[in-house]
């Protein structure tokens, strides 16, 4: 019998049983980037907020700035764990928001890729949800347009998915109730149309 009362192991029972695995991975060999991002994936699907911080400020630092898109991806990395940090504790204002975007803003400076792009583009928007009065809302629409542009770049591309992205739960509940986010939402809906 598992942990839980549970005659098989839980998604839960399986990360749990990873999470110690891939921090001896992380520090035995810690050339190896993928296992450092596994980890720092796996502490926020636990939701250890600190750890995940840590990890992924760590592999920031750790990649040479020359290495653009692996450096780019550790700061998206590093901005959604600030994020999930501030969403799962409510503390809108905290300012990990502000650094979620300082680390977007530097991943888009890095991004050669579309997709990574995209992404530093839209967490930018996204981090915004956080602070006083969403920022500067013309500032988000902008990075929501420009998330657009670089996600109709992508190879293999699926409007479905940009629908997706964008009716993210918190996210979807501002551009509803803003009508200065109309335009982005209208886009989507005339492709739908």
């Amino acid at each position: 019998m598992e942990m839980g009362g549970l005659p098989q192991p839980t998604p839960a029972d399986f990360l749990y049983r990873m999470v110690p695995a891939l921090e001896t991975l992380a520090k035995i060999r810690p050339e190896q980037l993928d296992n450092r991002f596994r980890l720092g994936m796996a502490y926020r699907w636990n939701n250890d907020q600190l750890p995940m911080i840590q990890t992924f400020e760590a592999l920031v630092r750790d990649i040479p700035d020359n290495r653009k898109t692996p450096k780019a991806e550790a700061l998206l990395q590093l901005a959604w764990s600030r994020i999930n940090k501030v969403a799962w504790n409510r503390i809108l204002h905290d300012p990990d928001s502000l650094q979620a975007y300082a680390d977007a803003e530097k991943a888009s400076g890095l991004a050669e890729l579309p997709i990574d792009k995209f992404l530093a583009e839209y967490t930018m928007a996204y981090s915004m949800i956080f602070v006083p009065d969403y920022g500067d809302k013309a500032k988000m629409l902008r990075h929501l347009t420009d998330a657009k542009r670089w996600f109709d770049e992508v190879p293999g591309k699926d409007d479905a998915v940009w629908r997706y992205f964008l009716h993210s739960e918190l996210l979807k509940a501002v551009l509803d109730a803003d009508p200065t986010f109309q335009p982005i939402l209208a886009s989507t809906e005339k492709r739908n149309g």
